[in-house]
């Protein structure tokens, strides 16, 4: 290990066993990964904010822009459903207010609660703050910036903002961790996600509001746990809406 630190001029950060966490100019990671006494090098990128750049490499800009002036208007978002089945929701994140300042979440239920709950108004969603898991999970919250998060500015002005920034959210919150119900291999349940699907749908119809649901927590497709019945339901949901 002192030989390789000295050859290639790293520094020992931590040793876990064989598994060693060093500090190294970048320029060395290839020589080092090559050394037949180093087994496997894994470098990892820092995570950065690309809400800013992110639309228009995908091309989403064109639409919530309109750039081409080839549609009939802009479509930001306004008027549509965007719903969220996932865990870990944060429900006062200034991330999802409008320029009013004004939440866009418009309602949120909890599976992970017996009997699940449902927070219909603000009050409600001010009060509870987050979903039951936030203390262990966070995705939904990232997932819904991604999907819907407002337009807001940094110290910099550069602007930050999900795909659809002017939708209205909805949040079903469903238990992701260890225990699942739902991706828990001995227990491979779907109910609670599709009852979240069911909801949304519900409360798109009833405003009358086109609607797009995210679901991805992932799931092992195996011929051990056949998921049959929860295609069937999903098909027979979409087909009814």
């Amino acid at each position: 290990r002192d030989l390789l630190a000295a050859k290639y001029g790293f520094t020992v950060e931590a040793r876990f066993g064989e598994v060693l966490i060093i500090s190294i100019d970048i320029q060395q990671i290839a020589a080092l990964a090559a050394d037949n006494q180093v087994v496997r090098v894994e470098a990892e990128r820092p995570a950065h904010k690309y809400l800013d750049v992110m639309p228009s490499q995908i091309r989403a800009d064109k639409v919530r822009d309109n750039l081409d002036n080839t549609l009939p208007q802009a479509f930001t978002g306004k008027d549509v459903v965007v719903g969220i089945v996932d865990g870990g929701f944060d429900y006062i994140n200034p991330f999802f207010r409008d320029a009013a300042g004004k939440t866009r979440i418009k309602w949120a239920i909890d599976y992970l609660k017996t009997p699940a709950q449902k927070y219909a108004t603000v009050d409600e969603l001010t009060t509870v703050k987050c979903s039951s898991d936030a203390k262990t999970e966070w995705h939904g919250t990232h997932v819904a910036g991604i999907a819907a998060g407002s337009l807001v500015h940094s110290t910099w002005d550069v602007p930050y903002q999900g795909i659809a920034s002017e939708a209205d959210i909805v949040e079903a919150a469903i238990n992701l961790a260890g225990n699942n119900p739902i991706l828990n291999p001995s227990n491979p349940t779907s109910a609670p996600m599709l009852l979240a699907m069911k909801e949304v749908f519900d409360y798109a119809e009833a405003e009358q509001k086109p609607c797009v649901i995210n679901f991805s927590a992932g799931i092992s497709q195996t011929f051990a746990h056949n998921r049959q019945l929860e295609e069937e339901a999903l098909r027979s949901l979409l087909e009814n809406k």
